[in-house]
């Protein structure tokens, strides 16, 4: 019995390794990961808005090695970034309750061979989030509500030096939601949500025409994916009945749908088709 496996390393075309049947009888990989944060937060109250400002510093280090032996040659991969974001909120009336969340991300990374001088694989990717929320609270026998609105962009950048040539992804996600409830008796509150969010990007990749097989079956593929612009509803209906002062019942059906924007043709090689599910859940919440 053999079988054949293909180390990947950046964008490189691999060579296969044979695994039996004639071939090398054992492959080895050993893997080691080491990661650290240091973060730092502070909160506080002013003019009647609660505001949180908050930042972490992240280092991740992963080195691999193949051969069975002390101190063998390894690669080496290792990446860091800032994580920096502050939220504010407020009662702008007595049921009225709004909500502002800013983040920002960063990871930079480079990979290095054992066998060779300097960085031979580069990434940087960053990202940006930006939510505001307005929620006006179910009153007595009222009604109620909430709106959301997000916009999140994302990069990815990578290049790779040995085979000289990268790839580049901009991509924004743009998103609202909207959600009525009113209380149907002093014991059950009803409510409809729906929210949607629509995928759009740029992108810059190589022709995977012009790369090899394991390019083409193992990246292309998810780079492909990045690189399609989609759409994403989500509809929910749900009912909550309070049994008591503490206890709660509660019913939700749920649909899901996440498609490619209209009739873009796919990128070669990538993946094709959409997805959606009902989800019909029950629910008890006891000491409430």
């Amino acid at each position: 019995m053999a079988g054949v496996i293909h180390p990947l390393a950046g964008y490189v075309e691999p060579e296969p390794i044979l695994i039996g049947g004639g071939g090398t009888p054992l492959y080895l990989q050993r893997i080691e990961r080491e990661a650290w944060g240091l973060g730092l937060a502070a909160a506080g109250d002013w003019a009647g808005v609660a505001w949180t400002l908050f930042g972490e510093w992240g280092h991740h280090e992963r080195t691999q090695s193949t051969e069975r032996r002390g101190d063998p040659p390894q690669e080496r991969w290792t990446a860091s970034g800032p994580t920096l974001g502050a939220a504010a909120q407020s009662w702008l009336a007595s049921r009225l309750l709004a909500t502002l969340e800013l983040r920002r991300s960063g990871l930079e990374g480079s990979g290095q061979l054992p066998d060779l001088t300097g960085d031979v694989f580069v990434a940087n990717e960053n990202a940006f989030v930006a939510v505001a929320d307005i929620r006006l609270i179910p009153g007595p026998a009222g009604w109620g509500g909430a709106l959301g609105l997000s916009v999140r962009r994302e990069s990815r950048e990578r290049r790779d030096a040995i085979v000289e040539f990268g790839t580049e992804i901009e991509g924004w996600v743009h998103s609202a939601s909207l959600e009525v409830a009113r209380w149907l008796s002093d014991e059950v509150l009803a409510s409809a949500a729906y929210a949607g969010s629509l995928y759009s990007r740029t992108a810059t990749l190589p022709d995977p025409a012009t790369q090899g097989p394991t390019y083409q079956t193992l990246i292309a593929p998810e780079l492909a994916l990045y690189a399609r612009e989609a759409l994403t509803h989500v509809g929910a209906l749900t009912l909550r009945w309070w049994a008591g002062a503490t206890t709660s019942l509660w019913v939700q059906g749920r649909y899901e749908q996440l498609a490619p924007r209209g009739s873009e043709p796919a990128l070669e090689f990538a993946p094709d088709g959409e997805r959606a599910c009902w989800d019909l859940s029950l629910g008890v919440v006891l000491g409430e």
